[in-house]
Order: structure tokens, then sequence, then C-alpha cells
């Protein structure tokens, strides 16, 4: 995160062989890096306040999922 000048968004599985990425997360909001969770246990996450609000996308998903949530949480609206 600290490693380059800007990052418009980032896409993240909420477990990595048993490693949670909560630190990556807090990292990423103090630095208003949109994200978006990918999680094979639906639900799941919700248990930390953090995730609560976070956009998020179930394993298994499908490509137009994938857009949608990419649309939505790292493309700026247009008025």
């Amino acid at each position: 995160i600290g490693a380059t000048e800007r990052l418009d968004g980032v896409m993240l599985d909420l477990n990595l062989r048993g490693e949670r990425v909560l630190p990556v997360i807090r990292a990423l909001e103090k630095t208003g890096v949109p994200f978006i969770l990918v999680s094979g246990y639906p639900g799941h996450e919700t248990e930390d306040p953090t995730l609560r609000d976070a956009r998020r996308i179930a394993k298994p998903f499908r490509p137009e999922d994938v857009a949608d949530a990419i649309r939505e949480t790292f493309l700026p609206r247009r008025s």
C-alpha cells in the first residue's frame, strides 16, 4: 500500500490460506483506497464491525458480479 503513489482500488480475498486480511483493510481505509472483499464464507466476515458495510462478492461468482462490483466501487459516479 505504501509502495505505490496511488491505488485506484483493491479486491481482496478475506481469508488467504488461514490468514485474514484485516490489517490490509485497515491500511486501505486509512489511505481512502476503496476495496471489495471476496469470500467463500458469505456473512462470516460481518463478525468484524470494520467489514459490515464493505462491498463484497461471494464465491463462486459470475464475471458480471465482478464487473458490477468494480463499476459500483471503483468508478466515479457521473451526474
